[in-house]
């Protein structure tokens, strides 16, 4: 990722940060209206599991200069994941959803420029995610 890319991200998420509930409860809602079918695999308080998220995006953020530093928390992410059904189809509306929440909250301050460089952000999360998950052991057929 280049080094505007990476100031990009972090200008944006500046922005977004301030209003952290707002945007992951956007990003929820929109997700389950572009993948109806995830909504079962939240079955706690999803407020709290916006605090998980914007938690995580800041993670990332703070280890943009060192991006490999993350890769084995992030496959043991997609792990967990695929341990509550989690399939790899599903990481494409989530990086839908995620977009367009931060195009809404953002407004023309979120560039294309902005939106290519958290498009390949999240295309990395997603990736070293479905690594992990492809190494969960999946149970026998019934």
């Amino acid at each position: 990722m280049t080094p505007a890319a990476k100031q990009l991200i972090r200008q944006t998420f500046a922005l977004l940060e301030p209003r952290a509930g707002i945007v992951s409860l956007l990003f929820y809602q929109r997700l389950f209206n572009l993948a109806p079918g995830v909504r079962s695999l939240f079955t706690g308080d999803i407020e709290a599991q916006g605090v998980k998220l914007m938690a995580m995006l800041k993670t990332v953020i703070d280890s943009l200069e060192a991006p490999d530093t993350l890769v084995p928390a992030l496959e043991e992410m997609g792990r967990r994941h695929a341990g509550y059904g989690v399939e790899d189809t599903q990481y494409d509306p989530v990086g839908q959803a995620l977009l367009e929440t931060f195009a809404d909250v953002l407004g023309q301050e979120f560039s294309p420029g902005a939106r290519d460089a958290w498009a390949a952000a999240y295309n990395w999360i997603a990736g070293c995610m479905k690594a992990g998950a492809a190494t969960h052991p999946q149970l026998p057929p019934p």
